[in-house]
């Protein structure tokens, strides 16, 4: 039993204690723990990949930046360097669309890889690729997007809806 509780049920206990039909302190716990049901809101499995890559992504853009104006070897490499980068966020993103949604930060990783994929990957909204490249994945992240946003809708309402359910019951 989680030691919050534990501490919250102990001392609803202690309160009501005097009552003959006072519920036990695991009845309390169970109580107070379906109460507090809170979506999972562990680390989602690309979350650590990504932030590295994004972080891989930055560390090759100042070395372009840095080498801008010269066309030099060290330019070759550092650009050739970021499009690996730029690959292998893009495929993040990808896995990334296929995971379910399960807290506010899954959301917000979504909507992350989702602005990749549209705007930020390649060449951004000024490549001349670029209005064909939103055509091909507009429906696809935002239909992403709105599942995330659904899923984690239905999350939130569930306890609401189960204290509903026993309210009726009574």
């Amino acid at each position: 039993m989680h030691l919050k509780i534990a501490a919250a049920a102990e001392a609803i206990l202690v309160l009501i204690k005097s009552r003959p039909e006072a519920p036990s302190k695991t009845g309390i716990a169970a109580i107070i723990a379906r109460a507090l049901r809170m979506p999972d809101v562990s680390v989602r499995k690309h979350t650590v990949e990504w932030e590295r890559l994004r972080a891989e992504m930055t560390a090759a853009d100042a070395k372009l930046r840095a080498a801008a104006g010269s066309f030099t070897a060290a330019v070759e490499a550092a650009e050739d360097e970021a499009g690996e980068i730029q690959d292998r966020l893009h495929a993040c993103a990808e896995r990334i669309l296929r995971e379910p949604v399960r807290s506010p930060a899954d959301l917000l990783l979504v909507g992350e890889a989702c602005y990749w994929l549209l705007f930020a990957e390649p060449a951004g909204l000024m490549a001349p690729e670029a209005d064909t490249r939103l055509a091909a994945n507009a429906t696809r992240t935002t239909a992403a997007l709105l599942r995330g946003v659904r899923d984690l809708g239905l999350q939130a309402s569930q306890p609401w809806q189960s204290r509903c359910k026993s309210a009726d019951v009574q």
